[in-house]
């Protein structure tokens, strides 16, 4: 049975007159109490207006309740088809509810049935291929993955290949995805044990691979190999450059050090500056090599910059109780581990940290230094890895070559409004 209730905007007031009249009684049961108190009676009883005035202001609120949260609704599913009536109602008020707020229980029950018949036929019938929609949709879940992966580890390069033509950006991010999960390998094997990233290295190997046709098999569930067989250019991308940023990262697996700056340099022209190379190998437009300006400003940011990062991670290397400081540099500077962690040689430190700086400086200015040799459709792909290393060598000079100051480890705030520049610009 139904009690309809038809739209006015009178039950709303009512409503708020009854909640009104429920504060009233709860002062008025506040000061009978007190009122007894004060004469030494005990709590035993209230006076009957207070009950009238309770039982009034509820029914009345319930009843005016009803016209704006609507008609009540039958949930049993052994009454949908009989007649309405007070029987039926007054025997079984609670498989009622308010229309907007409950749900048949007993269909959902019927609904959880099908759906376990129509399982149950799914599995007498044979594997459909995946349709069209399937496909698209796992193209943009494995695109949105490499997305965020770079925006969470590498954000000045997320920014930056935002601006990059848009054939290009679904090759850029897959690639800078790869080198997130090559450079977070190291987080994950401890220390002067490298046997377990050789394998995960391995694997990304055989994944280009697969990728390219050299070796047959399929390619790995994993959002950024998928996502590498799907978005990487293959055609116009040279492989060595991505052999070279698999391989470059076996040297510091297990947390080695490097023995000499060379040997530092020679890593970020194998890891970053193969990233740049990568992403140029995306933008040019014929199946040719790289010019030899693109790739020799490539190399020399990749110097640059893998010198400023190795300086910012000294803070998190030492939390895990890692150097991996170029020896010879702390050789030269008379610098001893434990010195580094205590900060006792502070002069030695600072020494060691400008040499850093200064050959970074040097690298950067090379770079920029051939970039009208460049052709313009490049630029871009320098943008992000050069405005990372100029903002950190102002901020290490600004503090004094200091390792420790907290803007090191974060990104410049007005790197939107900077890599827009540049855009605008043409430049690096």
């Amino acid at each position: 049975m139904y009690f309809p209730v038809s739209y006015h905007p009178a039950p709303k007031y009512i409503l708020f007159i009854s909640f009104l009249s429920l504060l009233h009684c709860a002062f008025s049961v506040a000061q009978h109490r007190s009122y007894l108190r004060l004469i030494d009676q005990e709590y035993t009883y209230l006076s009957v207006d207070i009950y009238v005035q309770l039982f009034l202001s509820l029914a009345v609120g319930l009843y005016s309740a009803t016209a704006f949260s609507g008609d009540f609704q039958k949930i049993r599913s052994d009454s949908e088809d009989e007649p309405e009536t007070w029987d039926t109602f007054g025997n079984c008020p609670s498989f009622y509810s308010f229309e907007h707020r409950g749900k048949p229980i007993c269909n959902q029950l019927k609904i959880i049935d099908k759906s376990k018949e129509t399982l149950n036929e799914n599995h007498t019938k044979k594997e459909t291929p995946p349709s069209k929609y399937n496909i698209e949709n796992n193209k943009f879940n494995n695109f949105q993955y490499c997305l965020n992966t770079v925006k969470s580890a590498d954000y000045m390069n997320y920014l930056s290949a935002l601006l990059l033509p848009d054939h290009v950006k679904l090759h850029a991010f897959s690639v800078l995805a790869l080198n997130v999960e090559l450079a977070t390998l190291r987080n994950s094997i401890e220390k002067n044990t490298g046997t377990g990233g050789i394998y995960r290295l391995q694997f990304w190997k055989d994944t280009i691979d697969t990728i390219y046709g050299i070796k047959k098999g399929p390619i790995p569930r994993q959002p950024t190999a998928e996502a590498l067989k799907l978005f990487l250019l293959c055609p116009q991308t040279d492989i060595n450059y991505l052999y070279k940023l698999i391989s470059a990262r076996q040297n510091t697996l297990g947390d080695r050090g490097f023995k000499t700056i060379k040997e530092l340099e020679e890593y970020g022209k194998d890891t970053i500056g193969s990233v740049i190379k990568l992403l140029c190998e995306g933008i040019k437009d014929k199946n040719i090599p790289l010019d030899d300006n693109v790739v020799g400003c490539a190399d020399s940011l990749g110097k640059a910059v893998v010198i400023i990062n190795h300086i910012r991670s000294i803070i998190p290397m030492l939390k895990r109780n890692v150097i991996l400081l170029p020896q010879d540099l702390m050789t030269l500077h008379n610098l001893t581990p434990d010195q580094l962690y205590t900060g006792a040689n502070r002069s030695g430190c600072v020494d060691l940290i400008s040499d850093l700086v200064n050959t970074s400086e040097f690298h950067l200015s090379e770079a920029r230094k051939h970039r009208k040799n460049i052709e313009k459709k490049y630029r871009m792909a320098f943008v992000g890895s050069s405005l990372t290393c100029d903002y950190h060598i102002k901020g290490l000079k600004k503090n004094m070559y200091r390792f420790d100051y907290p803007a090191l480890q974060s990104n410049d705030p007005l790197a939107p409004v900077k890599i827009g520049k540049f855009k605008l610009f043409k430049s690096y």
